[in-house]
């Protein structure tokens, strides 16, 4: 019983998180300066091997 407890909360924090870094990788509202030119970076496909991926790619911000 605990353990399923255990599953079902980590279950929403991960979705919780996912929310939260969908949003921000869709240009969430109010973004600092910061966050927007991470958000860039994380995205830029001249940044990472081979040249045509982001970090994004294979990082996918969907699961934090």
């Amino acid at each position: 019983m605990r353990y399923q407890r255990t599953l079902i909360a980590a279950s929403i924090v991960g979705i919780a998180l996912a929310a939260a870094v969908t949003a921000l990788a869709a240009g969430g509202p109010g973004l600092s300066p910061k966050e927007q030119l991470g958000k860039e970076l994380f995205f830029d496909t001249n940044l990472s091997t081979p040249t045509g991926l982001a970090c994004a790619g294979c990082h996918g911000p969907e699961v934090g």
